[in-house]
C-alpha cells in the first residue's frame, strides 16, 4: 500500500513523515492485529522541522497484549549507536505503538511515560514524538502525532498540514 508524505504541525512543532514511514506504521499495526504494537522512531532535524527516517519494529523483549504495549530494550541502544555514528547522523525522536481497537489518541499511560522520556537525561530527548496508530485497515489506520515537554502535562497536539505542496522536494516526495 503505497500513500504520500505527511507533515503534522502545532504550536510551534513541525513532524514530517515520509511515505515509507507510513506505509511501515500501518504495516506492523495491520500485522500484528487486535495486540498493540510499537517502537522507535528515529530521524534528524532541519530548519526546526522534526523528520522521521525511521520506525522500528518491537525489540525481542517488549511485552504486549490486547490492551498494552511495553517497548523493550534489547538491542536499541546499539542500533541507536550505529544511527549516531552513521553519515548522515540519525538519532532517537521518540516513540510510536498502536491501539488496534481504540482512537489515535494517547492514554494517560502513555502521557506519563512520555513526560518520564522527555525529563530523563540519560535518554536526551526534551521533546519526544509520540505516535498513534488506532484501527487495523478499515480502510486505513488513522494517526495522532503529539510533542512532549518536561514543562507541560499536556502534549502538543499536532495536525496533519494540508498546504505544504510546495515543499514536497525537500522531502523526495
Amino acid at each position: 500500500m503505497t500513500t504520500t508524505s505527511q507533515t503534522y504541525g502545532g504550536r510551534g512543532y513541525l513532524v514530517h513523515l515520509p511515505e515509507a514511514v507510513i506505509d511501515t506504521l500501518r504495516g506492523q499495526a495491520v500485522s500484528a492485529g487486535r495486540r498493540e504494537t510499537g517502537g522507535i522512531l528515529i530521524g534528524y532535524y532541519r530548519n526546526g522541522e522534526a523528520i522521521i527516517t525511521e520506525v522500528t519494529s518491537p525489540p525481542p523483549d517488549s511485552k504486549s497484549g490486547w490492551f498494552r504495549f511495553e517497548r523493550g530494550t534489547r538491542g536499541v541502544k546499539s542500533y541507536l549507536e550505529e544511527k549516531w555514528a552513521a553519515d548522515p547522523r540519525e538519532f532517537y525522536l521518540g516513540e510510536w505503538h498502536s491501539h488496534p481497537t481504540q482512537q489515535a489518541r494517547p492514554s494517560s499511560t502513555d502521557h506519563r511515560q512520555m513526560q518520564q522520556i522527555s525529563n530523563d537525561p540519560d535518554i536526551d530527548c526534551s521533546q519526544p514524538i509520540l505516535i498513534v496508530v488506532a484501527g487495523q485497515a478499515k480502510p486505513l489506520p488513522e494517526f495522532s502525532v503529539g510533542v512532549y515537554d518536561g514543562a507541560s502535562d499536556v502534549p502538543a497536539v499536532l495536525k496533519q498540514q494540508t498546504d505544504l505542496a510546495h515543499r514536497g522536494s525537500d522531502y523526495g516526495s
